[in-house]
C-alpha cells in the first residue's frame, strides 16, 4: 500500500529546494560578480534554479538539455568576449563554473543537499583563492 502525501508538505519541500537552489547559485555568483565578469550573482542563482526546475519536474531527458543549452550559453558567452576582445568578460573559469552551479542545483533537486553545500563552498574558495592557488603552483619548483 502506497502511502499518501499530503500536499502542502510536497509543496513546502519543492519550495524549500528550488530557495536552496538559488541561494547556492548566488552564492557562487557572487565571486564571479565581484570580479567584474559578463555572468555574476543574477545569472548564476538562475542556471542553478533551472537545474533544480528541471530536476524536480523528473525528466531527466529535460535535466541533459539544460545542462547542454548551460554549456551552449558559455561558449557563446566565450566566444562573444573574445570577439569584442573583452578582458573582463567571460572566462574559461566562469563557463566551469556556470556548469559546477548547474550541477549544485540538479544536486539540491535530488536531495543531496550536504553535498550540494560542500561543492558550492568548495568551488567559491577555489574562485576566491585565484591569487594564493596561482602563486602557490608559481612557486612550486620543477
Amino acid at each position: 500500500m502506497v502511502d499518501a502525501v499530503d500536499p502542502l508538505v510536497y509543496l513546502q519541500t519543492n519550495v524549500a529546494k528550488l530557495a536552496l537552489a538559488t541561494a547556492l547559485g548566488m552564492f557562487l555568483g557572487l565571486e564571479r560578480e565581484w570580479s567584474h565578469k559578463s555572468a555574476g550573482i543574477r545569472t548564476f542563482a538562475l542556471i542553478s534554479l533551472s537545474a533544480a526546475v528541471f530536476s524536480l519536474v523528473d525528466s531527466d531527458g529535460l535535466l541533459i538539455v539544460g545542462g547542454i543549452l548551460i554549456v551552449v550559453i558559455a561558449v557563446l558567452l566565450a566566444v562573444r568576449s573574445f570577439v569584442e576582445s573583452d578582458v573582463e568578460g567571460l572566462s574559461l573559469t566562469t563557463s566551469v563554473s556556470m556548469l559546477v552551479t548547474y550541477g549544485v542545483g540538479a544536486l539540491v533537486a535530488n536531495e543531496f543537499f550536504i553535498e550540494a553545500v560542500t561543492v558550492a563552498v568548495l568551488s567559491s574558495l577555489l574562485l576566491v583563492l585565484k591569487r594564493e592557488l596561482h602563486q602557490f603552483a608559481w612557486g612550486l619548483s620543477r
